[in-house]
């Protein structure tokens, strides 16, 4: 993993050190207390589309699989029905709702999956990956 030196603190406070991964964008400091800090944001790639999603689950991406080297997902309900999401077999009793003009923002990875469903009829959401 090639690390650089960087001179960019400002997420980093009483750092003596920063090193930068160039393959994840991952900031590494090590304070004056010799404490470890890791600052990871999204800074390679953002995606968007809309999805529309029925009584059978569907994942929160926008494509057919998860954005790689994902940080966090957005789901955006633009309506028709209220919108659930969570793990494989996700229902409307078990999943969080999203309604209609509510925005969910997951800080997740891409090796998590969540699944997205309405208890009935359809619904378009618009989904951002950042990676």
């Amino acid at each position: 993993m090639p690390i650089t030196d960087s001179n960019n603190t400002s997420s980093l406070d009483n750092t003596i050190v920063v090193l930068v991964d160039e393959v994840t964008g991952n900031t590494v400091g090590i304070t004056n207390e010799r404490e470890i800090k890791i600052s990871s944001f999204a800074n390679q790639l953002f995606i968007d589309g809309n999805k529309t999603i029925t009584t059978t689950e569907d994942i929160a991406a926008v494509g057919a699989s998860n954005l790689t080297n994902r940080k966090s997902v957005v789901i955006y309900n633009r309506g028709g029905e209220d919108v659930y999401y969570g793990t494989t077999g996700v229902a409307d009793t078990t999943g969080i709702v999203i309604i209609k003009d509510e925005l969910v923002e997951l800080q997740i990875g891409d090796n998590i999956n969540v699944y997205l469903i309405t208890k009935a009829g359809t619904a378009t959401v618009t989904i951002q990956e950042f990676s």
